[in-house]
């Protein structure tokens, strides 16, 4: 694509993790690209320094006049995906009025996802501490790479917030959408939703790309496809059906908090 291309001006985030790789090719889109963890790459949007990218999708609950969906470009699934973990001491079934849970700083939607999932589905939240990470945590949640690749011996019980999710509700989950702020242009984000189209259909059919850029993961191209074909990257009807779930479920839990 030309330098003097409209998508070349769009000022683009990229999630550090492996499942926003697919939507990239090996260029100087991808390597321009403002890379940040989730948390952190939605404070930067909101505050207008970022033009599209994608963003947890409590962005577009918490700030619906704000932001604009690219196309139905989403990071979703339906059951477990192995890289949004509760990771516990103890079974949850034990958790009572000060247990301190752990919680990444690169959360933003999962965080919200396993306060439903607490309240509503396993009738827990109450009395629940939550931390930043560190040795004194029961619990811990962690997300992304740190999941899928790094090992803790002292937490044996492992709950994949997608899979209990997807149990809960029978509605795949959306951690992510393309959203875009007021800046972008119509015309460059028609380019990249086909920017978006050409790598998605590329990287579907061979992850070889992907696993060059990803070496310090230690995964096997093998490994590298089946975690990404757990995710869907087009927001269809389910998707749609579990996001308003989640976002009546995530304001119950919010309104119930602030009135405690």
């Amino acid at each position: 694509m030309p330098e003097s291309s409209e998508l070349q001006r769009l000022r683009l985030g990229r999630i550090a993790y492996l499942n926003t790789e697919p939507f990239f090719a090996s260029d100087t889109i991808r390597s321009a690209a403002v890379s940040l963890p989730p948390r952190q790459m939605y404070d930067l949007a909101a505050a207008g320094t970022i033009d599209a990218a994608p963003l947890p999708s409590v962005a577009l609950a918490d700030h619906p006049d704000l932001f604009a969906q690219v196309g139905n470009f989403t990071i979703a699934a339906a059951g477990p995906v192995s890289s949004v973990l509760l990771r516990s001491r103890i079974p949850p079934s034990e958790f009572s009025p000060g247990t301190r849970i752990g919680v990444t700083s690169e959360t933003a939607t999962s965080l919200r996802l396993l306060k439903v999932l607490l309240y509503e589905y396993w009738g827990l939240g109450q009395g629940l501490l939550f931390d930043p990470l560190g040795p004194e945590n029961d619990a811990q949640l962690v997300i992304g790479d740190q999941a899928l690749s790094e090992q803790a011996a002292e937490f044996p019980h492992l709950i994949d917030l997608g899979a209990a999710w997807y149990e809960f509700s029978g509605s795949p989950f959306v951690y992510a959408l393309w959203l875009a702020g007021p800046r972008a242009s119509e015309s460059a984000l028609e380019e990249l939703a086909d920017y978006f189209s050409v790598n998605l259909a590329r990287n579907g059919a061979d992850v070889s790309e992907i696993a060059d850029r990803r070496p310090g993961l230690g995964m096997t191209e093998e490994q590298i496809e089946s975690y990404l074909a757990k995710f869907s990257y087009r927001l269809g009807e389910r998707e749609r059906v579990g996001l308003e779930q989640f976002f009546e479920l995530d304001a119950r839990v919010r309104t119930r908090s602030v009135s405690r």
